[in-house]
């Protein structure tokens, strides 16, 4: 399960004074907007202080939710953390609270927990890496933010990188470098002399590779992709990237998980594989990384036929643990590996790229 979570802060001013000392009125405000929220009501706690102030805490079933009152300065502090990515429903009991105190201003923060932590702000987006290290890139415009079934999505525009797809927290598409990307895949099939008869593209629900693909005369493309939003969502943001790609009669798209479809595949139906996947498969599923990753590429090699060749984009230069276990699970199902690393300024330095052979 990838660690995630959402926690809102935020500072009353200027409440209605006679509440913030009474305890049994703020746990009855708490459970009021704890429920009326939708969480989970685990217990109800408060601690008076001497001479002033209180807290009050909701522990719920998605986490906390604890307001401390300082009635000298009609004043109430609130915070508010889920386990859950998405804070609208922490959000709406900042509201009931606002409602039920009167508080003259407002102020309120939005962090991002888990494997980043990221205090949510207007002018820019911060970007994670398997590596550890965070950048924040300058955004000119947020066109959305919301989420899917399976994770967090941001489309924004900026200056340095153009329009960009953002699944939690990870850069999927940044339109300065989108088509490189795209192309790179494409060449190390031509390389191969790749039989485009029959392809199977895993994830990719941006369109960019598909869209590649479709330019050099496949015969077939079926792309298989888990998150069906990715792809309403990019043919809604990210039109000149995908174009029509998604309604081309040669394409067959199942929304499904890679590895529960593979299971389906009769051995050998493929005569090629491209693989545009997260090698981070914990937003969709909770089999641990190294299991699901071992299970796709002993999957895709009993689908591809003998001489089939597979491509795929695999992470920065700088994830080792990655780099290693993917030449080890790559080396044990495939022949003729070559690795090519080609800058790309949306990932801050080289990407990985495989090509491989069956048999």
């Amino acid at each position: 399960m990838k660690p995630a979570g959402s926690q809102i802060l935020a500072e009353l001013e200027g409440c209605a004074a006679g509440m913030l000392g009474d305890a049994d009125g703020m746990l009855e405000i708490l459970r009021r907007g704890i429920e009326s929220a939708g969480f989970g009501l685990i217990s109800l706690h408060s601690h008076s202080y001497e001479p002033h102030g209180l807290t009050v805490l909701g522990i719920i079933s998605e986490s906390h939710v604890v307001i401390h009152t300082y009635p000298e300065a009609a004043h109430a502090s609130v915070d508010i953390f889920t386990c859950s990515p998405e804070p609208e429903k922490s959000r709406s009991i900042v509201d009931h609270f606002v409602t039920y105190l009167a508080p003259a201003h407002v102020r309120r923060a939005l962090i991002q927990r888990g494997d980043v932590l990221d205090v949510q702000r207007t002018d820019s987006i911060c970007l994670s890496s398997a590596e550890g290290v965070d950048h924040r890139v300058p955004i000119e415009k947020t066109i959305y933010n919301g989420a899917t079934a399976f994770q967090r999505v941001c489309i924004a525009d900026s200056t340095r990188f153009g329009r960009m797809l953002v699944l939690d927290d990870d850069l999927q598409v940044a339109e300065l470098d989108a088509e490189r990307y795209s192309q790179v895949m494409l060449e190390m099939l031509n390389e191969r002399s790749a039989d485009l008869a029959n392809v199977l593209l895993l994830g990719g629900g941006d369109g960019g590779v598909l869209k590649t693909l479709l330019e050099h005369d496949p015969a077939s493309i079926t792309l298989v992709e888990i998150d069906e939003g990715v792809v309403s969502l990019s043919q809604q943001y990210l039109p000149e990237h995908c174009g029509d790609a998604f309604s081309d009669s040669r394409v067959k798209l199942t929304y499904d998980d890679v590895v529960a479809f593979l299971a389906r595949v009769s051995p050998g139906e493929y005569s090629c594989v491209v693989v545009d996947l997260s090698m981070h498969p914990e937003a969709f599923t909770q089999v641990p990384r190294e299991t699901y990753l071992r299970e796709m590429f002993h999957r895709i090699s009993e689908s591809l036929a003998d001489g089939g060749v597979i491509v795929l984009q695999c992470c920065s230069e700088f994830d080792r643990v990655t780099n290693d276990l993917l030449e080890e699970m790559i080396t044990a199902h495939f022949s003729d590996i070559r690795s090519k690393l080609v800058y790309l300024p949306s990932a801050f330095g080289r990407w990985r790229f495989i090509s491989a052979r069956k048999g």
